[in-house]
């Protein structure tokens, strides 16, 4: 299902080795077509501005609306599961463009200690290595839970990338040392099937000694919402100081 906002894409400039990858804006500059699987309310296309997002994939139906109530230009929201988007729709996908994906991961999560991964995980990654053989976009990243590094999925995917040519990189990152007020550990993949890699990005806040800037608390990001009442939009339930608290963030 498409989410309003359906639109023909822009004409495609067809050059060196990709085909449809990219296009340009209204002052003449080239900008990459991206794809967004699983994409939530939209971080990545807030944090990418200079990509031209053209499809986006949301399963969650409440999840996609805000999206769309967040970037109301983007032509095509699809709430679907990546499967099924494969499996109907993958020529959405320009070839040689930008693939993003944070696939399901309901069995490598931390609430799930000792899970095996299940059949949704693997469909999932199959889907996703699918689009990296079809599509050969020709840059591709996954974020994820940390656990998802050694999963079955992840390989599924990463033999898909090696079978592409692709060069790739994938670290597990800390939130906290890039200036997050969280204990978050996520794996990130970068692979690109032109060129290197980019060197990881090095660590700008650390622990006393470090000669980096502190690292930031929730309250020092937050607190000023502990004196808002109810029905205030700054206002945070009590429950949810007590489990920051709680987490030790």
């Amino acid at each position: 299902t498409s989410l309003g906002g359906e639109a023909d894409l822009p004409p495609l400039l067809l050059n060196t080795a990709i085909e449809g990858g990219q296009t340009l804006d209204s002052n003449g500059i080239r900008k990459l077509f991206g794809s967004d699987a699983m994409a939530g309310g939209g971080l990545k296309e807030d944090g990418l501005p200079d990509v031209n997002w053209n499809v986006v994939i949301e399963f969650d139906a409440e999840i996609a609306a805000i999206h769309r109530d967040n970037f109301k230009d983007t032509p095509d929201l699809m709430v679907d599961t990546i499967q099924n988007f494969v499996k109907n729709d993958i020529k959405k996908i320009p070839k040689g463009s930008y693939f993003s994906a944070c696939p399901v991961c309901k069995d490598s999560s931390l609430l799930k200690p000792g899970a095996t991964q299940g059949n949704e995980d693997i469909t999932a990654a199959t889907a996703i290595a699918e689009v990296i053989k079809q599509r050969a976009p020709s840059i591709f990243t996954l974020e994820n839970v940390q656990k998802y590094a050694g999963s079955a999925a992840m390989k599924i995917i990463m033999d898909a990338l090696k079978a592409g040519g692709y060069n790739v990189d994938h670290q597990v990152y800390k939130a906290q040392d890039y200036g997050v007020s969280s204990h978050r550990d996520r794996v990130l993949l970068r692979a690109s099937l032109n060129e290197k890699v980019p060197p990881a990005p090095k660590p700008t806040h650390g622990p006393p000694g470090s000669g980096l800037q502190p690292y930031p608390l929730w309250y020092d990001v937050i607190g000023d919402m502990l004196n808002a009442k109810k029905g205030d939009p700054n206002y945070l339930a009590e429950e949810s100081f007590k489990k920051f608290s709680r987490a030790g963030y």
